[in-house]
């Protein structure tokens, strides 16, 4: 299972005790599941975390794939190609693009300026983000929680505090449990 944090954007109207809800939510899942001791509970979001912070192949596999939505391409009933669903929701370039696999090929969608854009959103830094030392497994958030319609994707998450407070939690567990803070901090470095 996992747990996906509601998208909204930063043009949403939703207010700071609805994002604050949503962070508190996530800190009291992982506490729930780190408690539980249960190895046969596997939650995706904070499993994937834990291993990265662990080892340096998951680690790599985390900074690679992790909300990169250009691993994702969605083909509606009719054929249309996009790009990830709830990106669709975001901007009219990505909901309609007028590709579609009976006339487009694969590589008309991955050289669309919608897919330029997510070419960004998953490697170029934030502002908010440069000096922060969980770029490598935060990468800014779900790309669908970064966006506003003035700035794109050049934001980071609503959810910023919470998804720095997970991390925090999940490193201070690995080392309450004798992985050397060192080897964490090794394999966060940018």
């Amino acid at each position: 299972m996992s747990f996906l944090t509601p998208d909204y954007t930063w043009d949403s109207a939703v207010g700071e005790s609805v994002v604050r809800g949503v962070e508190r939510f996530l800190l009291a899942s992982l506490r729930g599941w780190l408690a539980d001791k249960n190895p046969k509970i596997r939650v995706r979001v904070f499993s994937e975390l834990l291993a990265a912070m662990m080892d340096p192949h998951a680690m790599e596999l985390v900074q690679t794939y992790r909300d990169d939505y250009r691993n994702i391409i969605s083909v509606s009933s009719n054929g249309d190609l996009g790009p990830e669903d709830t990106l669709r929701t975001l901007d009219p370039r990505f909901a309609s693009m007028g590709l579609n696999v009976a006339k487009n090929d694969l590589s008309d969608l991955t050289e669309s300026d919608a897919w330029r854009a997510q070419a960004d959103a998953a490697t170029i830094r934030p502002d908010a983000c440069k000096e922060c030392g969980w770029w490598k497994i935060c990468k800014a958030g779900r790309p669908i929680n970064r966006f506003s319609k003035d700035r794109g994707f050049s934001n980071h998450s609503i959810y910023c505090a919470g998804l720095k407070d997970t991390y925090a939690e999940l490193g201070a567990f690995l080392v309450r449990n004798g992985t050397p803070l060192s080897e964490i901090a090794l394999r966060l470095a940018s």
